[in-house]
């Protein structure tokens, strides 16, 4: 009877989070699958289906034998692709009668679109783009003042203005021609739906 309410709960749960989760023994013996678990599965890892993927019993074996994990129970590994990462979430399940269960639950992150420009940008025009995603009320002559060239002097207003420039042009294909448009743009989900 335990047992049954616990799936009960633990299917009401990864429904209301939009999550995927599995239900595991100590051993790593496969108990209960919830929400699109097995989709989830097929998509990120090659192993079999119907098998835990090898990458993630490494994972899980290693972290669970770790001090820190055995302190608080609970530990997170992300997979990152390329629009999107994998957050495994796992923790042990409060006992049921004499037996020890685990949840592992998945969800899929999709990354702000920012992560897209990243590619198509220099070093400098990253750590320009990264600021003003952080700081956004930071003007020209502040992005400057935290900046720093090879030669460890801060860069010039002029030359975070040029560099400005260079990534308007370069994310004129995304729709990005000023700050504004960086700013709005630079926190939405990343436009193409699979890695």
């Amino acid at each position: 009877m335990e047992r049954e309410l616990t799936g009960r709960l633990l299917e009401a749960q990864t429904a209301a989070q939009k999550t995927a989760s599995l239900v595991l023994t100590t051993r790593f013996e496969v108990v209960q699958r919830l929400g699109p678990i097995d989709k989830l599965m097929e998509k990120w890892f090659t192993d079999p289906p119907g098998r835990l993927p090898l990458a993630l019993l490494e994972k899980l074996n290693t972290a669970m034998s770790q001090s820190s994990f055995l302190q608080n129970g609970i530990g997170i590994w992300e997979m990152a692709g390329s629009r999107k990462t994998l957050r495994v979430t796992y923790f042990q399940l409060p006992p049921v009668g004499n037996k020890s269960y685990w949840q592992l639950r998945f969800q899929e992150v999709t990354h702000p679109q920012l992560i897209v420009w990243l590619k198509v940008l220099t070093p400098k025009e990253i750590e320009i783009a990264n600021l003003l995603y952080k700081h956004k009320n930071l003007s020209d002559k502040e992005l400057a003042d935290r900046l720093f060239n090879k030669k460890g002097e801060k860069n010039s207003h002029e030359t975070v203005k040029k560099h400005l420039r260079h990534i308007y042009e370069k994310l004129k294909p995304f729709g990005v021609t000023n700050r504004a448009d960086f700013m709005v743009r630079a926190h939405l989900p990343c436009e193409d739906e699979e890695d």
